[in-house]
C-alpha cells in the first residue's frame, strides 16, 4: 500500500491546523496536485493503487472529521431537507470527500488518457448534439459543476475539431484543469482578459468550458437561485452568454466513486440560447443558469466540489451588483 499518502496527510494535518483546530482539507489536496515530488511518487506506484488509497483515506477523513471538514460540510448543507434526507446527505458528503482526495492523482492519469483512450473506461451520451448546434453557427458554452478533471469530456472524439477555452483561476499553475499541453485547449483566466478570449472563441463557433458555480474574489456578480435562496454568480459569465449568442450546453463528467479502476460517465444535455427562451436581460438569464446549476448538482451531489461554501454563498447574495 502507498503509505506515503497517509504519512503526508498526517503531517499536513498537524502543520496546517488553525488555533480552533480547523484544517483546509481542499487546500491540502490542492497542494498534492501542485507537488511534483508527490505526483512523481504516485505515478511510480501506479494509478489504481493510489486511487484506492486516496478513496479510503477520504472516506476515513470524513468519518474521523479530520480538520473539522465533515462538520463544515454538515453545517453548510443544513436546511436542505426538501432535497435530501439527512442520511442521504451523509452518504453523498462522504463520497464527496473521497472524490476530493481521489482528484489528487488526476493529472498523470489524464495525460495518459489524452494519449491513449484505452487507459480508462468512459461512457458518453449526447455528444451528437455538438454537431447539430455547431451547424447553427453559434459557439458552445459548456456549463458544468463537477469537481473532477474534465479530461473525459475534453478528449472525447466529438470535441477534437473544436478549440476549447477552459476558464480557471490561475492558468499556468498545475491544477486539475491545466490542459494547455494540448494545443487546441487553452486555459483562460477568470478576468476581463479571459472574457475577451472566451468571447472570441464563441464568436468563431468554438467552445468555452466554465463552472457556473464559482465566483472569484472581486468579480461583479448577479443574484441567481440555488436550493431555495439566492447566490451570486459571475456577471461576466452571464454577459458572455447573452452577447455572444452562444448555445448554452449543460454538461457533466461524473466519476464513479467506488470503482477500482477509473470509470466515468460523461453527458452533454440539450442546449439553448437566451433568445430560445425569450431571455433578453441578464437577470433573467442568471436565474435560468442558476436552475441549470441546481439540476446538475441534484443529478450527482457527491460530484460538486463546493458544498463547504453554500452557507457563505447564501449570505453574500445580497452583495450582487
Amino acid at each position: 500500500m502507498p503509505a506515503f499518502i497517509r504519512e503526508r496527510f498526517s503531517r499536513d494535518l498537524a502543520t496546517g491546523r488553525s488555533a480552533r483546530g480547523n484544517v483546509d482539507i481542499p487546500g491540502i489536496v490542492a497542494g498534492w496536485m501542485n507537488d511534483r515530488a508527490w505526483q512523481s511518487e504516485a505515478a511510480r506506484i501506479g494509478d489504481q493503487s493510489v486511487t484506492a488509497e486516496l478513496h479510503d483515506l477520504g472516506a476515513q477523513a470524513f468519518v474521523d472529521d479530520a480538520g473539522h471538514y465533515a462538520s463544515e460540510l454538515r453545517a453548510n448543507t443544513r436546511g436542505l431537507d426538501a432535497w435530501w434526507l439527512r442520511t442521504d446527505r451523509e452518504r453523498f458528503l462522504k463520497d464527496h470527500v473521497s472524490l476530493l482526495f481521489m482528484a489528487a492523482a488526476d493529472e498523470p492519469a489524464m495525460a495518459r488518457y489524452r494519449d491513449d483512450a484505452r487507459s480508462m473506461e468512459v461512457a458518453a451520451d449526447g455528444f451528437d448534439l455538438l454537431a447539430t448546434y455547431r451547424g447553427n453557427g453559434s459557439g458552445l458554452l459548456l456549463l458544468g459543476i463537477n469537481q473532477g478533471h474534465p479530461g473525459p469530456l475534453i478528449f472525447h472524439p466529438a470535441l477534437e475539431a473544436f478549440e476549447i477555452g477552459v476558464v480557471q483561476h490561475s492558468p499556468g499553475v498545475r491544477t486539475p484543469v491545466n490542459l494547455t499541453r494540448d494545443g487546441r485547449v487553452r486555459a483562460l483566466p477568470a478576468s476581463t482578459i479571459g472574457c475577451r478570449h472566451a468571447r472570441d472563441l464563441l464568436l468563431r463557433g468554438q467552445c468555452v468550458l466554465v463552472a457556473n458555480d464559482y465566483v472569484f474574489e472581486g468579480v461583479p456578480t448577479l443574484a441567481s437561485p440555488l436550493f431555495g435562496d439566492a447566490v451570486p454568480i459571475a456577471r461576466a459569465l452571464v454577459a458572455l452568454a447573452l452577447r455572444s449568442r452562444a448555445t448554452i450546453l449543460p454538461i457533466s463528467y461524473e466519476r464513479q466513486v467506488d470503482a477500482p479502476a477509473r470509470r466515468y460517465f460523461v453527458r452533454v444535455f440539450p442546449g439553448f440560447t437566451a433568445s430560445d427562451l425569450g431571455l433578453c436581460d441578464m437577470m433573467s438569464l442568471a436565474k435560468a443558469m442558476g436552475r441549470i446549476t441546481e439540476a446538475l448538482i441534484c443529478r450527482a451531489p457527491e460530484q460538486w466540489r463546493l458544498w463547504n461554501t453554500l452557507q457563505d454563498r447564501w449570505r453574500t447574495a445580497d452583495r450582487a451588483t
